[in-house]
């Protein structure tokens, strides 16, 4: 949903310049799946002019939702540098898809462009627009990964406490170890702090500066990565040898809320931004 739904839906309701922009959200409204294809593999993927349309080159890689997506939004340098976004039929000729699935079981794949002609009306955004397009996209996304997380931490704190009532050892279930409840309360603080920054986040969208929703969305992916991860090994941990057996719902959990760490910008690299923004000097201060 969050990759094949609500990023492409993101994506075309800025691009007002596109003409098949109702066609296309009419579509994904009745089910379509189109994902957005921006992370380069090696050299950028090139867009030259080719008659009346254009002709691509060049691959993408870890494209989420590509696996099963039928239409793919790539990016691509035009001549002159600037940033276009194209939408591109996966069983259009010269794309190939090599389609793989995550450690956590989401799927993706890489994108390989051949000489693939499309359309003049193919093209999304131009270069005044498509950059802004993508990044405003991605933001709205990162929130939506962080809600995710969010919901996931909550399921495996649950399905961790459940299980420590009910494994007993030494003639005692593990809950009524105080060491043991401390490290469940210290997880469900960070939890809290993560949710109540994720909401932070969404609320402010429409109503703060824009350093000040970068701010905050880097607030929330860090506290998220960091919460997730450590309530993910944790409770893999207090489950033992079952926690780690595919059968078993928490090392799904554990394993996704890994996934959303690593996506979208990881734990360590949204604290340096965070701390980047907070040094930045304020529009109209002295320099």
């Amino acid at each position: 949903v969050l990759w094949t739904s609500v990023l492409p839906m993101q994506l075309l309701l800025d691009a007002t310049g596109f003409e098949g922009r109702t066609r296309t959200l009419d579509a994904l409204m009745e089910g379509a799946r189109i994902a957005l294809a921006h992370t380069d593999r090696g050299t950028p993927v090139t867009a030259v002019r080719d008659g009346d349309g254009w002709r691509l080159r060049g691959r993408k890689s870890l494209v989420l939702g590509g696996d099963g997506a039928s239409r793919i939004l790539v990016s691509a340098r035009q001549e002159g540098g600037g940033l276009v976004l194209f939408d591109c039929p996966a069983a259009q000729p010269g794309v190939s898809l090599q389609r793989y699935r995550l450690h956590d079981g989401r799927g993706a794949a890489d994108l390989l462009l051949e000489d693939v002609h499309l359309p003049a009306a193919a093209r999304v955004a131009g270069p005044e627009r498509a950059s802004a397009i993508i990044d405003e996209a991605l933001a709205f996304v990162t929130i939506g990964l962080c809600a995710e997380s969010v919901g996931a931490m909550r399921k495996a704190l649950a399905l961790t406490v459940e299980y420590m009532r009910t494994r007993k050892q030494f003639g005692r279930s593990l809950a009524d170890y105080q060491a043991l409840q401390h490290r469940v309360v210290e997880h469900f603080r960070q939890w809290v702090h993560a949710r109540v920054l994720v909401r932070e986040a969404a609320s402010g969208w429409l109503s703060t500066s824009p350093v000040e929703r970068a701010k905050r969305i880097s607030a929330a992916k860090w506290m998220a990565g960091r919460a997730g991860r450590a309530i993910a090994l944790d409770a893999l941990q207090l489950h033992g040898a079952v926690g780690l057996q595919d059968e078993t719902a928490i090392s799904h959990y554990a394993r996704r809320l890994a996934a959303n760490d690593a996506l979208l910008g990881d734990m360590t690299f949204h604290l340096g931004r965070l701390a980047a923004l907070d040094d930045a000097p304020s529009p109209g201060s002295a320099a």
